[in-house]
């Protein structure tokens, strides 16, 4: 008899439940308050609470246009993991995403997309609002959605 190749009895284990409860989905780097690399471990369960989370939150600020998040923040962070990615992917909503933080490129690209939603951190909005050599209807197009309290 002919044994399975190795990836199919890896493939068949796959098969099996999972709590999502305690099963880790995403091993997230972050270097915390202390700058030491260190991997949250983040479960199936908490994952979707936090898009289940922004979603419910977003809808607050909800325009009549078809849902599109602008994202700016690389996705392996924690916060554009969840607010732009995660919550695009619950929500249905297209994704902008933008290689690098680069002011005249991501208000033409705000401009041009018209994005409802932009999660971004406080210094990255403070740089978009103060861009005075911009054209004023690029700042009004910006419409902050979220950013978190911390840095």
């Amino acid at each position: 008899m002919k044994r399975a190749p190795e990836h199919w009895r890896f493939v068949s284990q796959l098969k099996q439940a999972i709590d999502p409860a305690t099963a880790i989905a995403v091993l997230q780097f972050t270097g915390g308050t202390t700058g030491a690399p260190k991997a949250a471990m983040l479960t199936h369960a908490g994952v979707y609470a936090n898009a289940v989370q922004s979603s419910r939150w977003f809808a607050l600020v909800r325009s009549d246009a078809p849902e599109s998040v602008l994202g700016v923040l690389p996705l392996f962070h924690v916060f554009a993991m969840t607010c732009v990615m995660n919550f695009s992917l619950i929500r249905g909503a297209a994704m902008i995403l933008v290689p690098r933080f680069q002011v005249k490129s991501l208000l033409r690209t705000i401009h041009r997309k018209k994005p409802t939603a932009m999660p971004v951190v406080r210094s990255e909005y403070s740089v978009i609002s103060s861009a005075t050599d911009l054209p004023r209807t690029y700042r009004k197009s910006i419409t902050p959605t979220a950013t978190p309290t911390a840095e």
